[in-house]
Formats: C-alpha cells, structure tokens, sequence
C-alpha cells in the first residue's frame, strides 16, 4: 500500500513502478509535469553509445559507401544533420 502523500505510476515506456511525493514548489504537480519529468530522468539515465574508433568509422564508411553503390542510390543530408553524415553524403556523391 502507498501512503496518502505519495503517488504510484507506472511507466509503460520505460516499464518500471514509480512512487513519490507529486508535490511541486506551488502545490500538487500535475501529470504534465512529472511525466516530463520522468522523460527527462530517463534520458539522462540511459547508456549513451561508445564512441567509435577511427578504424571502426572508416569500416561504417567504406560499408555505407559500397552499399549505397549496390543499390545503385545516394545519401541525401541537410545542414541540420550530423557533419559525419555530411561528409558521408559529399563523398559518396550525394
């Protein structure tokens, strides 16, 4: 059983039960505001991806390069994108 002052959730995208005090600096916090809240933890939380070497970059790219060959197709990117991606596109021809 869950006290009177806490709440219990549960997070069906990160699959976990959550109990605590809803309480923001103004009074009760609103669904809104501890799901974002969550949202932000979690992102925190979660395992970044390593960096890759630069051996294993140049692998990615020689297998990107010939794939995109294989299929006869180009790498389209925007000025938004990654500037790895952007290098990517310019050397293989997109």
């Amino acid at each position: 059983m869950v006290d009177k002052g806490f709440r219990l959730f549960y997070c069906l995208y990160f699959g976990c039960k959550l109990a605590f005090r809803a309480l923001a600096p103004s009074g009760p916090a609103n669904m809104t505001q501890i799901s974002e809240r969550f949202l932000v933890q979690a992102h925190l939380d979660a395992k970044q991806p390593k960096a890759l070497s630069p051996a294993e970059q140049a692998r990615y790219r020689a297998d990107i390069a010939a794939e995109l060959k294989k299929q006869d197709a180009v790498l389209v990117a925007h000025y938004y994108c990654d500037p790895v991606i952007q290098a990517l596109a310019e050397e293989t021809g997109g």
